[in-house]
């Protein structure tokens, strides 16, 4: 399965691919941090009972690190033993859904890539590593626009499929449609989502 692909590319291998497997946060749609996230963690932070004086820039680092937890035990005093699922898991109870998306628009390009791809009558599907509310709630963005995509939610502690980069969730909406690894494509701004890719077949 291919990772990102340039989308400005018009070529046969493009025009090949019938499925395209999107990560939705910085990807489709981007949240203002300072606005959004951060308050989040401070809220997440708190119900753990721990500290809450973690700079702006601490918590950004932190948020698109790739290794967060030596971040975590750092400047958060989080203890290196406690698995960071504990902190995620509370972290979606705290996160508020109105909040996020009132401070969540498309990326510029997103919108007319979507409806390029599904006018050539491309499948578009978005997983995502966020919570089933939240993912909903952003996609508003696009039924907004008429466009209603189907997503998997990966962040809930009840979700069906194990969080990235594993790919479990690829492997089934793959066979679901029919479709062979090679005419599909994931498209993130993550590692994750490329060893997703890769892992998929």
């Amino acid at each position: 399965m291919a990772a990102h692909v340039p989308l400005a590319v018009d070529s046969q291998f493009i025009e090949a691919l019938t499925d395209w497997f999107k990560d939705l946060d910085n990807t489709l749609v981007v949240s203002s941090f300072e606005e959004a996230i951060y308050p989040a963690i401070l809220d997440t932070q708190q119900a753990l009972g721990r500290t809450t004086d973690i700079p702006l820039e601490v918590a950004r680092e932190f948020w698109f690190a790739e290794q967060r937890l030596p971040i975590m035990v750092q400047h958060f005093g989080w203890p290196a033993e406690v698995p960071q699922v504990n902190f995620w898991e509370v972290f979606r109870q705290h996160e508020d859904v109105d909040r996020r998306v009132a401070h969540t628009a498309i990326i510029p390009g997103a919108l007319d890539t979507v409806r390029r791809l599904l006018d050539k009558g491309k499948r578009v599907h978005v997983v995502t590593a966020t919570g089933r509310a939240m993912a909903y709630g952003e996609l508003a963005l696009f039924r907004d626009q008429g466009i209603d995509l189907p997503f998997t939610a990966l962040g809930d502690i009840d979700a069906s499929f194990p969080q990235k980069p594993d790919p479990a969730v690829i492997r089934y909406l793959l066979r679901q449609n029919g479709v062979r690894p090679h005419k599909a494509v994931i498209a993130g701004d993550h590692k994750d989502d490329m060893r997703m890719a890769k892992a998929a077949g």
